[in-house]
């Protein structure tokens, strides 16, 4: 038999799993300053390279850490640095030419104090897709095969096509009252809104910055703040609906003085925007001959639809409890949060996504010394999106502020961040290759038989080894599917 093939431009799932790394290093004091103690410490993991291979993927990457720390003057002082790591994944399956979609989480993270500033340890969540744009190759026919029947599945296949992407630097003046120094800070970018005008794509949401600042005295104190923005895009193409996101790279806060009661910000943030488009793809599931004997060999292919992306930014008050045995509390000074997922599941119209807040608090004692502690506190929200979501791609973020401190408590209020990436993970059996074999021997002449539920012209035609032209053509007033115990009229 010579084979006839056709190649269908389809993305695939080829494999989907979470990988855990375990990172450690120096995280170097650049000034020489030496920590007496680590009050607080976030960070973020940036991929740099995803390579895939014959049977695996190799990562290679970087955890950037921003540090507050207590000196031995019990003067507090922030500074940020880096740690390197490599990582490969046995992916089966993977082959040269796929590419790998990396979303990292970090589940644990520690900072102790060490000669030349702190030494890092942290656990982090590897989320790994490995998706093949390679065309798919299945089987059409065979060649001089004049009564071949084919039974194909319609689909409809959606992908993204990005269609422009810019790195801006955003610069704004934010009012705060009594600071005259900022320590540390972090950020969170939201789009809320994507519009064409005037052949360019409209922008708009929010940067939500926490900063721990000082004021004149050296009193230490936390700000968050939220500055819209409204940005204009270049893009190649326009659409009904466009898609972005956004990738907070910096956000630097410093203070203009005291006296002026402002703060100047400055974000660098990368915008990605894109469009959906769908295509019509015939896939061949079943392929028989009533003159000629094979065996039809098949595959399962999971396609992956892109469905767009959707942002929800929402904000949760929590109690935090002091642990048992620490000093009394006298002043609340300011808190990090981490967000990590813990599991995501779709539903009808939305995900139901659950998850810990790692929370760290930073407070000063009746006594006057610094304490710090951390606490996991669980969430649980629901992220609205199209009802055939199964297979999403979210991002957590946290922010958070100490609001007051009653008792042995602290009052908390966290900014939650989720952006997610929609996907529609389709599962298919398609023919890929035909097998030659002994025709099989039937009956002849003309035969009653019965249909299952659901059997169709293909299923009863392939079953009899007759041309399903002919079972239409003898059973006219019978539609398809057929139902159980429907009576049909075959010539064989």
């Amino acid at each position: 038999m010579e084979l006839i093939w056709k190649e269908l431009d389809a993305e695939r799932l080829i494999a989907r799993s979470v990988e855990q790394v375990r990172i450690a290093g120096e995280l170097p004091s650049p000034d020489g300053r030496r920590p007496l103690s680590i009050a607080g410490c976030t960070a973020r993991v940036v991929i740099d390279a995803a390579v895939v291979d014959t049977g695996e993927v190799r990562l290679e990457g970087r955890i950037l850490t921003s540090l507050t720390a207590v000196d031995e003057n019990a003067k507090p002082f922030a500074y940020e640095s880096s740690a390197g790591f490599s990582h490969r994944v046995a992916v089966e399956g993977a082959a040269s030419g796929m590419t790998a979609e990396v979303l990292p989480c970090i589940q644990s993270m520690t900072a102790e104090p060490s000669p030349s500033g702190a030494e890092l340890s942290a656990g982090v969540d590897i989320e790994l897709r490995v998706i093949s744009s390679v065309p798919l190759k299945v089987t059409a026919g065979v060649s001089g095969a004049d009564d071949l029947e084919v039974k194909t599945a319609s689909c409809s296949h959606s992908r993204r096509q990005r269609i422009g992407q810019d790195t801006l630097r955003m610069r704004e003046e934010i009012a705060a009252e009594n600071v005259s120094d900022v320590i540390s800070c972090e950020g969170q970018v939201m789009v809320r809104d994507v519009t064409a005008e005037q052949g360019t794509a409209c922008v708009s949401g929010t940067i939500t910055v926490s900063a721990v600042t000082a004021d004149a005295d050296g009193r230490i104190s936390q700000l968050i703040r939220q500055v819209p923005f409204r940005e204009r895009i270049a893009v190649n193409a326009l659409a009904d609906r466009i898609f972005c996101t956004p990738s907070l790279g910096s956000v630097y806060l410093r203070s203009l003085g005291e006296e002026f009661g402002l703060i100047s910000m400055e974000a660098e943030v990368t915008f990605t925007l894109y469009r959906i488009g769908a295509t019509e793809l015939e896939l061949p599931v079943d392929i028989f001959s009533p003159g000629i004997g094979f065996d039809c060999l098949k595959e399962e292919v999971t396609l992956i639809n892109a469905m767009g992306s959707q942002s929800m930014q929402t904000n949760i008050k929590e109690s935090v409890p002091l642990p048992d045995g620490s000093a009394e509390i006298g002043a609340p000074l300011f808190m990090t949060a981490r967000a990590l997922i813990t599991e995501a599941v779709p539903g009808n119209d939305g995900v139901d996504v659950s998850g810990i807040i790692t929370t760290g608090i930073t407070y000063e004692s009746t006594a006057g010394r610094i304490y710090s502690f951390t606490e996991d506190v669980p969430f649980e929200v629901r992220l609205d999106c199209e009802a055939r979501v199964n297979a999403p791609k979210i991002e957590a973020s946290c922010l958070g502020s100490i609001t007051s401190a009653v008792e042995r408590s602290f009052q908390v209020q966290y900014s939650l961040l989720l952006n997610a990436e929609l996907y529609d993970a389709e599962e298919q059996s398609v023919v890929v290759g035909l097998a030659e074999s002994e025709k099989k021997e039937t009956r002849s002449g003309l035969i009653i038989c019965f249909a299952s539920e659901g059997d169709c012209v293909f299923d009863i035609a392939k079953r009899y080894s007759v041309p399903c032209e002919s079972v239409r053509k003898l059973n006219p007033d019978i539609g398809e599917p057929f139902s159980d115990g429907d009576k049909l009229i075959l010539l064989v």
